[in-house]
């Protein structure tokens, strides 16, 4: 799991996340039972029906942080983790803990990046290739 329910309970907080997660049929969700929820507290206080809605909005939650798990896992899996270790975005760890916006905005960053780095390689191997001037002139340009 990338991210623990106490996590999510500490940012974004319980009150976004019962805005957002509470099944539409129901009424939000109250912030602070959700909060207690997420963290395992005392919930008794509160009416049963209230603690329902909750415990449904809190898997509704846990469901969302598994299929983002899947998502990334997926992800890394199939390529993105090793370029993003190989760039120098951080260790296992680190990538783990990004959101799947920032993990494809690294990830379509350093393809950018590589096909540039292609890009100025094919120019240079045309420019060594064709010789001249014009590859004297790129070459000063380089070295400077």
């Amino acid at each position: 799991m990338y991210v623990s329910l106490v996590e999510l309970a500490e940012r974004p907080g319980a009150l976004e996340l019962a805005q957002a997660a509470t099944p539409e049929r129901f009424r939000t969700v109250d912030a602070a039972l959700l909060d207690a929820l997420l963290r395992d507290q005392d919930v008794s206080s509160w009416p049963a029906e209230e603690v329902e809605v909750a415990e449904l909005t809190k898997q509704a939650i846990a469901a969302e942080v598994d299929a983002a798990g899947g998502l990334i896992d997926g992800f890394l899996a199939r390529r993105g983790y090793a370029t993003l270790i190989a760039a120098g975005y951080g260790d296992a760890e680190r990538i783990g803990k990004l959101t799947e916006r920032q993990l494809l905005m690294y990830y379509e960053a350093e393809l950018r990046r590589q096909r540039r780095a292609r890009a100025e390689f094919l120019t240079d191997a045309n420019m060594a290739f064709a010789g001249g001037k014009d590859a004297e002139q790129h070459l000063k340009a380089l070295l400077k």
